[in-house]
């Protein structure tokens, strides 16, 4: 179990050592009301993204000051003005970080159960195909289908 753990350990520090975002952008991304236009966290954003520092403190003074962009924190970010494009950047960025990340690793684990020893001739094309039938959430239906007719029988 030790050794397991420390391999663990060093896949994790593989793929995270290199990434960095600060407490504050991730503050921002929560609540943009609680971060100041004069601290840190613009410096902090323009090492994450090459965005405008400038456009980024005086879009969040903006934000900060219009009161009724508050009342809807829930989906503050999709309907977030497009006048407030940079902002909106570094947030959708945040946000959908980990979201790809996840969807890459479900395909990867998904493509190791298919070409298992036993298979390993599969043609590129026939994995492709099995990994678009188990990654799809479209469910087929078969009843409809062979009532239809629009079967293939091969025999």
């Amino acid at each position: 179990m030790k050794t397991f753990i420390t391999q663990l350990k060093d896949n994790f520090s593989a793929r995270f050592d290199d990434f960095f975002i600060s407490r504050d952008v991730i503050g921002f991304v929560r609540d943009p009301f609680t971060i100041s236009p004069s601290g840190e966290f613009s410096t902090n954003a323009v090492k994450m993204l090459p965005l405008d520092e400038a456009a980024i403190q005086s879009q969040l003074a903006e934000i900060q000051a219009a009161g009724d962009m508050k009342a809807a924190l829930s989906a503050f970010w999709v309907s977030c003005p497009e006048t407030y494009d940079t902002l909106k950047t570094l947030a959708m960025y945040v946000l959908t970080m980990f979201g790809s990340t996840y969807t890459c690793e479900a395909a990867f684990s998904k493509m190791n159960s298919i070409k298992t020893h036993e298979r390993n001739r599969l043609s590129t094309q026939s994995l492709e195909d099995c990994l678009r039938i188990s990654l799809t959430a479209a469910k087929p239906d078969v009843k409809k289908l062979v009532s239809e007719g629009k079967c293939n029988f091969s025999h």
